[in-house]
């Protein structure tokens, strides 16, 4: 892991071919090779690597940091514009000001077949975890509607004598990984003690 301040080496296209030539020649292994050039660990696996699939070109060019985006062309964004517009415009004739976070969900849910995802999510200044937390939480009304049954057919089934851990383990089990807290706030819900 880099550090504050630290200062990263830069090696030429030169430097990169020869040390790949000579792993791939079998003169040296990759360790040999990074002591024998000075160079950082594991930079003549990655550069042997590169250059067995990509040639002495592959080394040659510079690969920094994330791909550029492509820009899209003047009447491409004209038109991502106007879907977003759109997108807004539709939602709002749907949403009232009193509206809950989980109506909202609802809404983008319903107008999703017509819209992208992301420009409805734009319009309602929803982020997409937000979002699919409404969207599963809540079907039908009741939140984890299948797994609230298989809950309750365990928890029957033992007798009414287990806890949330057990609850868990035993979905697990049967191919279901949940959480335990899950299990737990659902278990709270529905048997409520005083």
């Amino acid at each position: 892991m880099s550090k504050k301040g630290q200062i990263y080496n830069r090696y030429d296209a030169e430097l990169k071919i020869e040390v790949a030539e000579a792993v791939i020649s079998k003169k040296m292994t990759c360790e040999e090779a990074d002591a024998e050039f000075g160079i950082s660990k594991g930079r003549a696996a990655s550069w042997s690597k590169i250059y067995a699939k990509q040639g002495p070109d592959g080394l040659r060019s510079e690969r920094r940091g994330r791909p550029k985006r492509d820009k899209l062309s003047p009447k491409a964004e004209r038109e991502e514009q106007m879907k977003r517009r759109e997108a807004k415009k539709e939602y709002d004739k749907c949403v009232s000001d009193d509206s809950t976070k989980r109506e909202r969900a609802q809404i983008i849910r319903l107008l999703r077949s017509n819209h992208r995802l992301q420009d409805l999510l734009a319009a309602a200044e929803m982020s997409h975890p937000l979002y699919y937390y409404y969207i599963n939480r809540y079907e039908n009304g009741i939140m984890f509607p299948e797994l609230r049954s298989e809950i309750d057919r365990i928890y029957k089934k033992l007798n009414q004598n287990c806890s949330p851990t057990r609850i868990a383990r035993t979905l697990s089990r049967r191919g279901k990984t949940v959480n335990t807290y899950l299990v737990r706030l659902l278990m709270k819900d529905m048997y409520p003690t005083d």
